[in-house]
């Protein structure tokens, strides 16, 4: 199973990177890139399209950027939450050679 499932997750990253490169060759609107999106989804089998939106989803969230609101509250909490070192000890224990 393990084998398996790795060669189709290979094989369908690969029809991922391949929509992306006609998107960015060949399609220029969202609607076009959303066909082609579309029918590379239907060449593959039903039984492995749910990893496929996985994979779609986890890609889409490496790529994603927080808001500036978002970075900010994070940022907020640190410092409310003392996760924060002094900024002349950022380079302690780093050997410069």
């Amino acid at each position: 199973m393990n084998t398996y499932t790795v060669c189709m997750i290979n094989y369908t990253v690969i029809t991922v990177e391949n929509v992306a490169m006609q998107a960015n060759a060949h399609h220029t609107n969202e609607d076009d890139f959303l066909d082609a999106l579309s029918q590379e989804g239907k060449q593959i089998p039903e039984e492995h399209r749910a990893r496929l939106l996985q994979i779609v989803h986890l890609f889409r969230e490496s790529v994603s950027w927080p808001s500036a609101a978002e970075s900010f509250e994070s940022g907020w909490q640190d410092i409310k939450a003392g996760r924060v070192h002094p900024i002349d000890t950022l380079w302690d224990g780093i050997d410069a050679d």
